[in-house]
């Protein structure tokens, strides 16, 4: 999926890291954006990565200050359905 929806060199998904920002919610079941950034920015900085590529609008916003700083190191791709089966595509804001 990750060389089909992002177009990605298999060679270079072998190499890559892939994770969801969305991974921790409030005490409202609703995404915690904060404590998801935090998260992630922890294992950047245990891996270390050259390159950070962030998928999709909800992290580009939330990293959007890393992107400015360290254009070399963060950049941001639009999130493609490309790819995902109809049944697995929800309607989004």
């Amino acid at each position: 999926m990750l060389v089909e929806n992002l177009r990605i060199n298999p060679e270079m998904a072998k190499k890559s890291y892939v994770t969801d920002f969305a991974r921790i919610s409030n005490e409202k079941g609703k995404r915690d954006t904060k404590k998801c950034k935090e998260l992630l920015l922890m294992e950047i900085q245990i891996l270390n990565p050259k390159l950070v590529i962030l998928v999709g609008a909800e992290p580009r916003d939330a990293f959007i200050n890393e992107i400015q700083r360290y254009p070399d190191k963060f950049m941001s791709v639009p999130f493609s359905l490309i790819g995902v089966p109809k049944k697995q595509k929800k309607k989004g804001h």
